[in-house]
Protein backbone atom coordinates (compact mmCIF):
# COMPACT_ATOMS: atom_id res chain seq x y z
CA UNK A 1 0.00 0.00 0.00
CA UNK A 2 1.16 3.51 -0.85
CA UNK A 3 -0.25 6.28 1.32
CA UNK A 4 -0.21 9.70 -0.35
CA UNK A 5 -1.22 12.88 1.46
CA UNK A 6 -0.63 16.48 0.43
CA UNK A 7 -1.79 18.50 3.43
CA UNK A 8 -1.31 18.44 7.20
CA UNK A 9 -4.36 16.19 7.59
CA UNK A 10 -2.96 14.90 10.88
CA UNK A 11 -4.03 18.19 12.44
CA UNK A 12 -7.64 17.09 11.85
CA UNK A 13 -7.40 13.30 12.27
CA UNK A 14 -4.13 12.41 13.96
CA UNK A 15 -4.85 8.77 14.79
CA UNK A 16 -6.07 7.69 11.35
CA UNK A 17 -3.22 9.50 9.59
CA UNK A 18 -0.66 7.96 11.94
CA UNK A 19 -2.03 4.43 11.45
CA UNK A 20 -2.14 4.69 7.65
CA UNK A 21 1.37 6.15 7.60
CA UNK A 22 2.68 3.32 9.76
CA UNK A 23 0.94 0.59 7.72
CA UNK A 24 2.04 1.82 4.30
CA UNK A 25 4.81 0.21 2.25
CA UNK A 26 5.67 3.73 1.15
CA UNK A 27 4.43 7.22 1.92
CA UNK A 28 4.32 10.04 -0.63
CA UNK A 29 4.16 13.65 0.53
CA UNK A 30 4.56 17.02 -1.16
CA UNK A 31 6.64 18.99 1.35
CA UNK A 32 9.56 18.62 3.71
CA UNK A 33 7.34 19.47 6.67
CA UNK A 34 5.06 16.53 5.84
CA UNK A 35 8.09 14.30 5.24
CA UNK A 36 9.44 15.09 8.70
CA UNK A 37 6.09 14.25 10.29
CA UNK A 38 5.63 11.03 8.31
CA UNK A 39 9.22 9.99 9.00
CA UNK A 40 8.32 9.49 12.65
CA UNK A 41 6.16 6.51 11.69
CA UNK A 42 7.61 5.17 8.44
CA UNK A 43 11.14 5.01 7.03
CA UNK A 44 9.98 4.87 3.39
CA UNK A 45 8.89 8.47 2.86
CA UNK A 46 9.18 10.00 -0.61
CA UNK A 47 8.86 13.67 -1.51
CA UNK A 48 7.09 14.62 -4.75
CA UNK A 49 6.05 18.24 -5.13
CA UNK A 50 2.60 19.06 -6.42
CA UNK A 51 3.31 19.30 -10.14
CA UNK A 52 1.89 20.21 -13.53
CA UNK A 53 2.15 19.24 -17.17
CA UNK A 54 5.09 21.35 -18.29
CA UNK A 55 4.30 21.25 -22.00
CA UNK A 56 0.84 22.71 -21.41
CA UNK A 57 2.35 25.76 -19.73
CA UNK A 58 5.53 26.13 -21.78
CA UNK A 59 3.35 26.57 -24.87
CA UNK A 60 2.39 29.90 -23.32
CA UNK A 61 5.88 31.05 -22.34
CA UNK A 62 6.12 34.77 -21.61
CA UNK A 63 8.00 36.75 -24.27
CA UNK A 64 9.67 39.71 -22.59
CA UNK A 65 11.15 40.89 -25.90
CA UNK A 66 7.75 42.14 -27.06
CA UNK A 67 7.17 45.89 -27.02
CA UNK A 68 7.25 47.00 -23.42
CA UNK A 69 3.99 48.28 -21.99
CA UNK A 70 3.24 49.14 -18.37
CA UNK A 71 4.18 46.07 -16.36
CA UNK A 72 1.37 43.69 -15.44
CA UNK A 73 1.31 42.24 -11.93
CA UNK A 74 -1.06 39.28 -11.87
CA UNK A 75 -2.74 36.94 -9.43
CA UNK A 76 -4.80 33.87 -10.38
CA UNK A 77 -6.95 31.66 -8.18
CA UNK A 78 -10.29 31.51 -6.41
CA UNK A 79 -10.42 34.92 -4.79
CA UNK A 80 -13.30 34.01 -2.48
CA UNK A 81 -10.91 31.71 -0.60
CA UNK A 82 -8.10 34.27 -0.35
CA UNK A 83 -9.59 37.45 1.07
CA UNK A 84 -6.90 37.85 3.76
CA UNK A 85 -4.11 37.25 1.26
CA UNK A 86 -5.59 39.71 -1.20
CA UNK A 87 -6.14 42.27 1.56
CA UNK A 88 -2.40 42.10 2.23
CA UNK A 89 -1.64 42.39 -1.49
CA UNK A 90 -3.89 45.44 -1.77
CA UNK A 91 -1.91 47.12 1.01
CA UNK A 92 1.33 46.33 -0.84
CA UNK A 93 0.01 47.74 -4.12
CA UNK A 94 -1.32 50.87 -2.40
CA UNK A 95 2.18 51.59 -1.08
CA UNK A 96 3.85 50.67 -4.36
CA UNK A 97 1.66 53.08 -6.35
CA UNK A 98 2.41 55.85 -3.87
CA UNK A 99 6.17 55.30 -3.93
CA UNK A 100 6.90 54.77 -7.63
CA UNK A 101 6.50 56.76 -10.82
CA UNK A 102 6.68 53.57 -12.88
CA UNK A 103 3.24 52.73 -14.31
CA UNK A 104 1.86 49.23 -13.84
CA UNK A 105 -1.43 47.34 -14.01
CA UNK A 106 -2.84 44.74 -11.64
CA UNK A 107 -4.85 41.83 -13.06
CA UNK A 108 -6.85 39.58 -10.75
CA UNK A 109 -8.04 36.35 -12.35
CA UNK A 110 -10.79 34.52 -10.48
CA UNK A 111 -12.52 37.43 -8.75
CA UNK A 112 -15.80 35.52 -8.87
CA UNK A 113 -17.86 38.71 -9.01
CA UNK A 114 -17.14 39.26 -5.31
CA UNK A 115 -17.76 42.93 -4.50
CA UNK A 116 -15.61 42.72 -1.38
CA UNK A 117 -12.67 41.63 -3.52
CA UNK A 118 -13.33 44.41 -6.03
CA UNK A 119 -13.42 47.00 -3.27
CA UNK A 120 -9.98 46.00 -2.00
CA UNK A 121 -8.40 47.32 -5.18
CA UNK A 122 -10.88 49.71 -6.80
CA UNK A 123 -10.27 52.47 -4.28
CA UNK A 124 -6.47 52.51 -4.49
CA UNK A 125 -5.61 55.90 -6.03
CA UNK A 126 -3.69 55.56 -9.27
CA UNK A 127 -3.93 51.77 -9.55
CA UNK A 128 -5.12 50.39 -12.87
CA UNK A 129 -6.94 47.13 -12.14
CA UNK A 130 -8.54 44.49 -14.35
CA UNK A 131 -10.83 41.86 -12.86
CA UNK A 132 -11.55 38.56 -14.59
CA UNK A 133 -14.36 36.89 -12.69
CA UNK A 134 -13.95 33.36 -13.99
CA UNK A 135 -12.23 31.15 -16.52
CA UNK A 136 -13.08 27.87 -18.17
CA UNK A 137 -11.20 26.15 -15.36
CA UNK A 138 -11.62 22.68 -16.88
CA UNK A 139 -9.77 23.80 -20.01
CA UNK A 140 -6.06 23.13 -19.34
CA UNK A 141 -5.11 26.07 -21.57
CA UNK A 142 -7.22 28.71 -19.83
CA UNK A 143 -4.90 29.45 -16.91
CA UNK A 144 -1.58 29.51 -18.82
CA UNK A 145 -3.16 31.73 -21.47
CA UNK A 146 -3.90 34.33 -18.80
CA UNK A 147 -0.60 33.92 -16.97
CA UNK A 148 1.28 34.57 -20.22
CA UNK A 149 -0.13 38.12 -20.12
CA UNK A 150 1.51 38.78 -16.74
CA UNK A 151 4.98 40.22 -16.32
CA UNK A 152 5.02 39.31 -12.63
CA UNK A 153 2.99 36.60 -10.90
CA UNK A 154 2.33 36.98 -7.18
CA UNK A 155 1.34 34.67 -4.34
CA UNK A 156 0.93 36.39 -0.97
CA UNK A 157 0.22 34.06 1.95
CA UNK A 158 -0.31 35.69 5.32
CA UNK A 159 -1.21 32.68 7.47
CA UNK A 160 1.96 31.00 8.73
CA UNK A 161 0.13 28.27 10.63
CA UNK A 162 0.96 24.58 10.45
CA UNK A 163 -1.37 23.95 7.52
CA UNK A 164 0.34 26.47 5.24
CA UNK A 165 3.81 25.55 6.44
CA UNK A 166 3.16 22.02 5.15
CA UNK A 167 1.77 23.10 1.77
CA UNK A 168 3.40 22.65 -1.60
CA UNK A 169 2.03 25.75 -3.27
CA UNK A 170 0.83 25.23 -6.84
CA UNK A 171 0.23 28.82 -7.92
CA UNK A 172 3.91 29.89 -8.08
CA UNK A 173 4.72 26.78 -10.12
CA UNK A 174 2.13 27.83 -12.69
CA UNK A 175 3.70 31.27 -13.03
CA UNK A 176 7.20 29.82 -13.22
CA UNK A 177 6.20 27.20 -15.81
CA UNK A 178 5.10 30.04 -18.10
CA UNK A 179 8.44 31.80 -17.63
CA UNK A 180 6.84 34.63 -15.64
CA UNK A 181 8.86 36.31 -12.89
CA UNK A 182 7.37 35.17 -9.58
CA UNK A 183 7.12 36.75 -6.14
CA UNK A 184 5.84 34.54 -3.31
CA UNK A 185 5.51 34.78 0.42
CA UNK A 186 8.30 32.89 2.17
CA UNK A 187 5.92 30.30 3.66
CA UNK A 188 5.95 26.53 3.36
CA UNK A 189 7.55 24.34 0.74
CA UNK A 190 7.83 27.13 -1.82
CA UNK A 191 10.93 28.25 0.09
CA UNK A 192 12.57 25.05 -1.17
CA UNK A 193 11.52 25.81 -4.75
CA UNK A 194 12.23 29.51 -5.17
CA UNK A 195 15.82 30.59 -4.61
CA UNK A 196 15.46 34.24 -3.73
CA UNK A 197 16.94 36.38 -6.48
CA UNK A 198 17.83 33.38 -8.64
CA UNK A 199 14.61 31.90 -10.04
CA UNK A 200 12.11 34.23 -8.38
CA UNK A 201 11.69 36.35 -5.29
CA UNK A 202 10.61 35.45 -1.77
CA UNK A 203 9.11 38.22 0.33
CA UNK A 204 7.82 38.39 3.87
CA UNK A 205 7.03 41.87 5.18
CA UNK A 206 4.99 44.47 3.32
CA UNK A 207 8.14 46.54 2.82
CA UNK A 208 9.95 43.59 1.27
CA UNK A 209 7.06 42.98 -1.10
CA UNK A 210 7.03 46.63 -2.15
CA UNK A 211 10.79 46.65 -2.69
CA UNK A 212 10.89 43.50 -4.82
CA UNK A 213 7.85 44.36 -6.90
CA UNK A 214 9.36 47.80 -7.40
CA UNK A 215 12.52 46.26 -8.83
CA UNK A 216 10.58 44.08 -11.23
CA UNK A 217 8.14 46.64 -12.63
CA UNK A 218 11.09 48.85 -13.58
CA UNK A 219 13.39 46.14 -14.97
CA UNK A 220 11.98 43.98 -17.75
CA UNK A 221 15.34 42.26 -18.25
CA UNK A 222 15.34 41.17 -14.61
CA UNK A 223 11.84 39.77 -15.07
CA UNK A 224 13.04 37.78 -18.08
CA UNK A 225 16.07 36.42 -16.22
CA UNK A 226 14.08 35.28 -13.19
CA UNK A 227 11.28 33.96 -15.39
CA UNK A 228 13.63 31.85 -17.50
CA UNK A 229 15.36 30.41 -14.43
CA UNK A 230 12.01 29.65 -12.80
CA UNK A 231 10.73 27.88 -15.89
CA UNK A 232 13.89 25.78 -16.10
CA UNK A 233 13.50 24.78 -12.45
CA UNK A 234 9.94 23.55 -13.03
CA UNK A 235 10.98 21.70 -16.19
CA UNK A 236 13.82 19.94 -14.37
CA UNK A 237 12.15 19.19 -11.05
CA UNK A 238 8.42 19.88 -10.66
CA UNK A 239 6.49 18.70 -13.70
CA UNK A 240 4.71 15.51 -14.73
CA UNK A 241 7.36 14.82 -17.33
CA UNK A 242 9.99 14.56 -14.58
CA UNK A 243 7.99 13.25 -11.63
CA UNK A 244 5.85 10.54 -13.26
CA UNK A 245 8.84 8.32 -14.21
CA UNK A 246 10.12 8.60 -10.63
CA UNK A 247 6.71 7.66 -9.28
CA UNK A 248 6.40 4.70 -11.66
CA UNK A 249 9.79 3.45 -10.50
CA UNK A 250 8.68 3.73 -6.88
CA UNK A 251 5.52 1.72 -7.56
CA UNK A 252 7.48 -0.92 -9.48
CA UNK A 253 10.03 -1.23 -6.68
CA UNK A 254 7.27 -1.89 -4.17
CA UNK A 255 5.71 -4.50 -6.46
CA UNK A 256 9.07 -6.24 -6.78
CA UNK A 257 9.39 -6.40 -3.01
CA UNK A 258 5.93 -7.87 -2.44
Amino acid sequence: MIFDFDDAIYTHDFFKTKVLTHMADAVIVCSRALAVWAGQYNTQVHLFHTSLKFSAYATYTKDYTEDAKPAVIGWVGTANNHYDNLWFLAAVLRTLVAETDVPFTFVLVGAGGNKNIYELFEHIPGLQTEFIDSLEWNNPESVPQEIQKFDIGVMPLVDKGEWNLARSSFKPLEYMACGVATVSSAVGEITNVIQDGVNGYLADSENEWVEKLGRLISDRELCATLGKAGQEHVRAHDCYETIVPRMVELINSINRDV
